[in-house]
């Protein structure tokens, strides 16, 4: 009778599966961002079908990306739509590429300039969102001192200081700001710079203390397996038509 009673007891705990807890940026439409208390996006959609693929449990949480990135460098969580950089390949492991994103120059309308290279933008000050990375090259030109950056948590803040004058440029992902610069008064006061700044590819990642690398190598599986069967095109073309 005893042994009856403890395997009820200890079955449904030993069935239960773990969900995952993944963070994401609140603010990044069409990439990932929260609408009406819903987690919404592309890196969201992804990372559903994904772990769907994978038979596990997945809870994404979107929060300001510093806060995020503080509590995925804890170990407390996964993390997705980061870059690397060779600061983070020290503390995180990354899954395979998700998404490529253009980062793009935008400075307010007629102040356009020839964009050759982070060099460019040496003695200019540079709107760019906390806690994000965007690039080697210009993350070590801040911290020498080069490009001084005014650090804002979402796009929207950093268009409206380039377009009342106390910005020089703002970096921001293309797709992001084409939705915020087509509609409203941006249209008219902002522009980008025809050549992108660069190609930035994102991942899903988690750190090292976690010791996640088994559920990394099954979500690029995946991953793989999206590609390969056309899942992933569908949902880039779903989030490129939603409205």
């Amino acid at each position: 009778m005893l042994s009856f009673l403890l395997t009820a007891i200890l079955l449904p705990a030993l069935s239960a599966r773990a969900t995952e807890t993944i963070v994401v940026d609140q603010a990044n439409p069409p990439f990932m961002y929260e609408a009406d208390g819903k987690v919404s996006g592309l890196y969201p959609a992804l990372v559903r079908e994904v772990f769907r693929h994978m038979g596990e449990d997945v809870a994404l949480t979107a929060l300001p990306w510093k806060r995020a990135m503080n509590k995925a460098n804890a170990g407390a969580c996964g993390i997705v739509g980061i870059r690397k950089n060779s600061a983070r390949l020290k503390t995180f492991d990354y899954s395979d590429k998700l998404y490529d994103e253009v980062i793009v120059v935008y400075v307010a309308k007629g102040k356009a300039f020839p964009l050759n290279g982070v060099a460019a933008l040496e003695g200019r000050v540079i709107g760019v969102i906390r806690g994000w990375s965007y690039g080697e090259e210009f993350d070590s030109a801040v911290k020498a001192g080069k490009i001084k950056t005014e650090e804002v948590s979402g796009d929207i803040q950093n268009f409206e200081m380039l377009a009342a004058g106390r910005l020089d440029a703002v970096l921001a992902n293309r797709e992001s700001a084409d939705i915020m610069v087509a509609s409203g008064v941006l249209k008219h006061k902002v522009e980008a710079l025809s050549t992108p700044l660069l190609t930035s590819p994102t991942f899903l990642a988690y750190a090292k203390s976690a010791r996640k690398t088994d559920l990394i190598a099954r979500f690029n599986a995946s991953l793989a397996g999206l590609h390969s069967d056309g899942s992933f095109e569908r949902i880039i073309a779903e989030m490129a038509n939603a409205p």
